[in-house]
């Protein structure tokens, strides 16, 4: 997609089924409207402009060979369905995001690795919506620390050799810590209660 674009608009390459690779490379602050990539069977490429300002709901939903991107610095909002149904197996989260909305990464069944690239403690203020338990019980990884840190439904992580206490303040990473009290397959209606 060529430096010209601002905004790629609503359903713009809904459902081709044979786009594969996706490089915007605008210079200038571009939009992502809804749908845009949605039911795109094929796409397992995707480079977004560090520009990117917005990217709007179901705009990569039920992409199922889509199994990495990297979200860019200034995204501040995931929204909802954005990738539901999706392919994603690594997903790299900017320092500037402070919301996932509900559905956004809804029966995305494969997500194991989430790279964020932030604070300890921006992480654990997210405000993750419903229906994400995919990205709830991933591993997390903390890209900007000093000392690296996971997290996943194992471990809770030390920094400084101190244990993370502040797990209960976001009732998403509360539940992560429950997750170890109940079977894998349970995870989905436990969560929906």
């Amino acid at each position: 997609i060529p430096d010209t674009v601002v905004e790629i608009d609503y359903n713009a390459f809904c459902s081709c089924q044979n786009l594969t690779d996706v490089i915007i490379r605008t210079g200038q602050n571009i939009d992502i409207s809804s749908g845009v990539f949605s039911y795109c069977p094929e796409l397992a490429n995707v480079k977004l402009s560090d520009n990117t300002k917005h990217i709007e709901g179901m705009a990569f939903s039920n992409c199922p060979k889509l199994e990495s991107i990297v979200i860019p610095e200034g995204i501040t909002v995931i929204k909802s369905s954005c990738f539901e149904s999706s392919g994603l197996k690594v997903i790299d989260l900017p320092q500037s995001l402070t919301t996932v909305e509900d559905y956004a990464f809804d029966d995305c069944n494969q997500l194991a690795e989430v790279k964020f690239h932030g604070t300890r403690t921006e992480m654990e203020n997210l405000n993750i919506g419903l229906y994400n338990e995919a990205l709830i019980v991933a591993e997390w990884e903390l890209v900007g620390s000093k000392k690296l840190l996971k997290f996943n439904n194992k471990i809770c992580g030390q920094e400084n050799d101190k244990p993370i206490k502040s797990w209960n303040k976001n009732p998403v990473f509360a539940a992560k810590r429950s997750y170890l009290k109940i079977e894998k397959g349970d995870i989905k209606k436990w969560l929906m209660k």
